[in-house]
Order: structure tokens, then C-alpha cells, then sequence
């Protein structure tokens, strides 16, 4: 009896350590799934932050200014490839040294480290330093300053920038905006403008033009038949720029070869005939390009006491009659030339008197901006010429000189504003 008690006992407990041992083998199993799942979390992270430093040091190794990284001592732990390039350390020297290692002692003296180091706990900010290269030499530098949490550390990010090329390259645009001016000036004054004739018997004719600074298209020429004929030619081409400069002197240029052709007769050729002529010659060219010009062609005849005009799509020209003190404009109902390709080119033929005033004027003056957004305007100017009637003509465009510098608060605009005064004399 006891003999069979011994073996159930030990029986029972030979099961209980079998199922001991499969509860074992499976809790040991599903600890090796966990180590294993977290094994394979882990690589793939460590794979995930190694493409993510990759990308962080491409993007900032492209970058054409200098990027730092410090830590809260002020080691540099990065630098990417600009900084290597203007400092003269490579990255290795760099990681040995602290951003005070680069500055001026000056700049060491006047704190600009602390400033940079609390920069942990304040918002983006901005500096200027003096800092040395590697080979001793000064370079000024602008630097940018901002934090970041890397793996949960707190790092500061310095951007810097190098005040020495940027100075360069604004001296370099500075000089060469000088020359683009002088250019532009020249090519108007010897290309697009003319003296104004002294040679006229029975008018004195006073002009300004007034640059926006910038080249435009606007022109003038004046020619000469004989001591009481003239034609006087003004104009504006579409836009800014050589293009428009350069069809601005093309037309002064055509008008001029235009009349030179007609030369061997014994007459002055009409001025409707010269502008079909012009108008033939150009109209194909100047659709090509898509530019057109306003224009106005505008003849006086002092011994007939007559003035003649084709408007091509230009402002109003003011006409003074001395004998009333009253106004008129005098507009014609041509397109500009290069808008269409036929126009048939209708002259508007007025008498003029002693003592008259005629006044000839560019958008840029009635489309000069004032303060409020509002337009200095014909109505102003036909007031302002109205209430000097009886100045001289160079009183008159000082008025109208002024009037505008006052109104629109500036002596530069938006458009070249150009006036031609005649009066009869």
C-alpha cells in the first residue's frame, strides 16, 4: 500500500513539473516575441534617425550660408559646409571648439556669448558680430538665432550670414544701377528729347521734361521748315524699357526720313500726308511686336497764323484765346499708331492769334499720383494754365512745375511728365 502511495506521489508531481515547465516555455516564448518586436522597433528607428540626420545635413550642407549647432555650453557639435568655406576649420576642427573660439575679443568682452547662450529660453533673435577666421582675418557676419530639442536636449541653431560679400554685392549693384542711370539718361536726352527752337518768329515755345527716373518711351522732336513753320512731334510708346526707347527713336527717326523724302519739292509736304506715310512704313513692324505709341503731330504756321494736328490717341491739347481769356481743348479721334492696321488719319486745323497760349502736355503730368490715390488731373492743369494766361512761357511751366511737386508731394513719378508752351506773339 505504501509502496503504490509513493509512485501516485511522485507521479502528481513528475505532471506538475511538466506543467510547470510548458507554462515556462511559453512565457519564455512570449518574452522572446516581445524582445524581438522591440528589437526590430528599435532598428527601424535607429534606421528612421540615421535617414533623418542624412537629410538634416544635406539640406543644411546645401545651404550657401553658415549653420551651427551648439549645445547649452556653447560647443559646437555641427557645422555645415559654408561655415567651412568662410571660416577656413574643417568639421572635425570645428566640433573642438566653442562659438567664442570664432569671435573677436570684443565681441567676447561685450557678451555677445551670454547673449547667444540665453537664447535657450527667449524668442528668435538677431545679431551682428565680428568674428575671425581661421587665418586670422576679420569677416562681419549677421547670425540668426533660434532652439531646437534634439533628442529631447536643447540646442541652439545659429545661422550666420556674411556681411562682407553682402556689402560687396550692394556696392556692386549700386554701381552698377549708376551706370544703368547715366545710360538711360543719355539714351533720353540724345535719342528721345530735342532742344526746343529758338529760330521761330512770331511764338516763343518754353519745354521741360520731367524723368521718372527710369528709361520710357516718351519723345519729342521739333523741325524747322522755315522761321514761321514748325512741326512739333510728341509721343509715348507703351511700357518701360529699351524696347519702348528704342521705338520711341525709331519713330523720331521715321517721321524725320518721312519729311527728308518729300524734300526735293517745292512745298512742305501736308502733315496728314506725312503721318499715312509714317503709318505704311511702321504699322506692320509695330503689330509684330506688339507695342503701340500714342502720338501727336502737330504743325504751326505763324505766318498763316494756323495750327494743324493729327492725335493719334494722345492727351488734350489746351488751347488759350487771348482775346476772351477763354479755354478749349482740341482732340482728335485717331487710335494709336500700332493699334490697327488701317486708319484713314483726320487733321483738326484751328486758328490761332496774338497773344494765344497753347499748351501740349503727356499723361504723366494728368496721371501723376497724389497723396490720397487721386490723380493730379486735366481739370487742375486747364485751371492752372488758365490762371497764368498772361505769364511768359517759362513762367507758366514753372506754375505747372510747381503745382505738381506740391500736390503729389515728390519730385520723381510713376511716368515721364513732359509739357511743351507755346504762346503768340
Amino acid at each position: 500500500g505504501e509502496r503504490m502511495k509513493a509512485i501516485i506521489r511522485d507521479a502528481i508531481a513528475f505532471y506538475r513539473m511538466q506543467l510547470e515547465h510548458r507554462e515556462m516555455s511559453a512565457l519564455a516564448e512570449k518574452q522572446n516575441r516581445y524582445l524581438t518586436q522591440i528589437n526590430d522597433e528599435l532598428r527601424l528607428m535607429t534606421t528612421r534617425l540615421q535617414d533623418s540626420e542624412q537629410r538634416f545635413r544635406a539640406m543644411n550642407d546645401a545651404a550657401f550660408d553658415p549653420i551651427f549647432l551648439l549645445d547649452a555650453a556653447g560647443r559646437i557639435v555641427y557645422a555645415n559646409v559654408a561655415a567651412e568655406n568662410i571660416f577656413g576649420y574643417t568639421r572635425k576642427e570645428f566640433l573642438s571648439l566653442r562659438v567664442g573660439d570664432l569671435m573677436t575679443p570684443e565681441n567676447v568682452k561685450e557678451g555677445i556669448i551670454e547673449k547667444l547662450l540665453t537664447s535657450l529660453n527667449t524668442a528668435p533673435r538677431e545679431l551682428e558680430i565680428d568674428c575671425l577666421k581661421k587665418d586670422g582675418t576679420d569677416v562681419n557676419i549677421g547670425i540668426s538665432v533660434n532652439t531646437a530639442k534634439i533628442l529631447s536636449v536643447p540646442h541652439i541653431i545659429m545661422i550666420a550670414r556674411d556681411n562682407t560679400l553682402r556689402a560687396q554685392e550692394e556696392k556692386s549693384w549700386l554701381e552698377l544701377e549708376k551706370v544703368q542711370k547715366t545710360l538711360e539718361s543719355q539714351i533720353e536726352r540724345r535719342l528721345l528729347q530735342r532742344h526746343v527752337p529758338i529760330t521761330l518768329e512770331g511764338a516763343s515755345i518754353s519745354h521741360f521734361m520731367l524723368s521718372s527716373g527710369h528709361l520710357n518711351g516718351d519723345f519729342s522732336d521739333f523741325i524747322v521748315y522755315e522761321q514761321q513753320l514748325a512741326d512739333i512731334l510728341l509721343g509715348d510708346v507703351m511700357g518701360h524699357g529699351i524696347l519702348s526707347a528704342l521705338v520711341g527713336s525709331g519713330m523720331k527717326s521715321l517721321y524725320l526720313r518721312t519729311i527728308a523724302r518729300k524734300s526735293f519739292r517745292t512745298t512742305v509736304p501736308e502733315l496728314q500726308e506725312i503721318v499715312t506715310d509714317l503709318h505704311r512704313e511702321c504699322i506692320h513692324d509695330l503689330l509684330d511686336i506688339e507695342i503701340y505709341a500714342t502720338m501727336l503731330f502737330f504743325r504751326l504756321d505763324l505766318k498763316h497764323k494756323r495750327l494743324s494736328m493729327i492725335d493719334c490717341g494722345h492727351t488734350s491739347t489746351i488751347h488759350v484765346h487771348a482775346a476772351d481769356g477763354t479755354c478749349s481743348l482740341l482732340k482728335g479721334s485717331n487710335l494709336p499708331i500700332g493699334m490697327v492696321e488701317e486708319q484713314d488719319f483726320a487733321c483738326v486745323d484751328v486758328p490761332i492769334e496774338h497773344g494765344d497760349t497753347i499748351v501740349i502736355y503727356s499723361d504723366g503730368i494728368t496721371e501723376a499720383q497724389l497723396p490720397d490715390r487721386s490723380f493730379f488731373g486735366e481739370d487742375r492743369l486747364i485751371e492752372l494754365v488758365t490762371r497764368h494766361q498772361k505769364a511768359c512761357t517759362d513762367d507758366i511751366l514753372l506754375a505747372i512745375r510747381q503745382e505738381l511737386s506740391s500736390a503729389t508731394g515728390g519730385t520723381t513719378f510713376e511716368d515721364d511728365a513732359s509739357c511743351i508752351v507755346i504762346r503768340i506773339s
